[in-house]
């Protein structure tokens, strides 16, 4: 068997989600409520685009023997994106092998809903910060979908959204949606932002 070394994300990305057991087996998708249909130390969650099943949750990687402690897109009945840590077994998925190959995939991640992104282990949420200016806090909060090894720079910025919102860019992925901010030193908001105490990238997360 082939064995590939690969990055932190590209790691995680990579995991298949397949489980096998009885709970594999359990569909949750066809209540009314599926948070609730799965008693207490199972959670429904998506293993594919489609399909979503009742399997075990975890804390830590000893509660799942022979498996995986890993967060996946938590089914519930509203539009809340939460996930859930359950056992999976893990398994390898075919990654692109050329540049046009990796430029088609991320085409089709970037074209997906929020909601729908990391049902696919091809894909990943990419996340950023949102600025709150009032309570001078951050909240982490998705923002969209990336292929499993697209390559970011390490910069982190702020940029704005076409609602005039605020957002702490942790990685230059190119997300169109995001224009970053080119500031002034007597701009007031350049002043509200890094001349306080501690400037916007240290400001606490949101309650």
């Amino acid at each position: 068997m082939n064995v590939r070394l690969l990055t932190p994300v590209a790691l995680l990305s990579a995991l298949l989600l397949t489980h096998c057991g009885e709970a594999s087996s359990n569909s949750c998708g066809s209540t009314a409520n599926p948070e609730l249909g799965c008693g207490p130390d199972a959670a429904c969650v998506w293993t594919d685009i489609e399909t979503s099943e009742c399997l075990p949750k975890c804390e830590a990687q000893s509660d799942c023997p022979g498996e995986t402690c890993y967060p996946r897109p938590h089914r519930t009945s509203n539009a809340v994106l939460e996930d859930a840590y359950v056992c999976y077994q893990t398994a390898d998925i075919e990654y692109p092998r050329t540049e046009s190959e990796f430029e088609e995939r991320q085409k089709e991640c970037r074209a997906r809903e929020l909601d729908v992104c990391s049902r696919d282990a091809r894909c990943y949420r990419e996340y950023a910060e949102k600025v709150n200016l009032d309570q001078m806090c951050n909240e982490p909060m998705p923002i969209g979908c990336l292929a499993p090894i697209t390559l970011c720079t390490l910069s982190i910025f702020v940029a704005e959204n076409s609602a005039g919102e605020l957002f702490i860019l942790a990685m230059g992925c190119g997300n169109e949606a995001y224009t970053a901010l080119n500031f002034t030193l007597n701009d007031p908001l350049y002043q509200r932002l890094f001349e306080g105490e501690t400037t916007v990238y240290e400001w606490p997360r949101c309650n």
